[in-house]
């Protein structure tokens, strides 16, 4: 009787059987991968439904002319012209616009010690009109020839910024430099 212990030559014989055996992985593979991609396509139409993934707003496109002028009106004020050339209209309360770093206009009105100067900016004055091709606002700095302080520079940089209404994104739709 010399061999080995009765059921090991069963139980090795099983072992053999049970890794060359792969009837039930295929079908349990696809199971698997079909559960899986029914998950994450789920996922994906659950974003786009509940609106998760979000939509940004797009930045208008237009193009500027920037004028300057030191001697534009009889008070002899610095006077900065900023005309809408062509593109998407534009609502004045979405705008503001810098000159040399600081604030000159800002949501349908001039900042400090600038004002309005020309007679064709209403659609600047009121956001219900929206800035269209040819429409131009016309700043002037009012305390230049009193005070000396805040005046307006030849090569400063003129920057009009959009923000969006949706949210706190701002981007720059256009600059210029004062030339005098």
């Amino acid at each position: 009787m010399g061999g080995a212990a009765p059921g090991v030559e069963n139980t090795t014989m099983q072992l053999k059987n049970l890794f060359a055996d792969e009837d039930a992985v295929s079908p349990v593979i696809g199971v698997i991968l079909m559960v899986a991609i029914t998950v994450i396509l789920a996922a994906v139409i659950g974003a786009f439904v509940l609106g998760i993934g979000g939509s940004q707003e797009q930045v208008p496109q237009a193009s500027w002319e920037f004028d300057s002028n030191n001697q534009d009106d009889i008070n002899g004020k610095e006077t900065i012209s900023i005309t809408h050339r062509g593109g998407e209209e534009m609502d004045s309360d979405l705008l503001s616009v810098s000159v040399g770093g600081e604030e000159v206009y800002a949501s349908s009105s001039t900042s400090g010690k600038f004002s309005f100067a020309g007679s064709n900016d209403a659609a600047w004055k009121d956001s219900s009109i929206g800035i269209t091709a040819g429409d131009t606002l016309q700043i002037q700095d009012d305390e230049h020839e009193s005070s000396g302080v805040g005046e307006i520079e030849d090569g400063e940089k003129i920057v009009v910024v959009w923000s969006s209404s949706s949210s706190e994104s701002t981007s720059i739709i256009g600059t210029g430099t004062v030339a005098f």
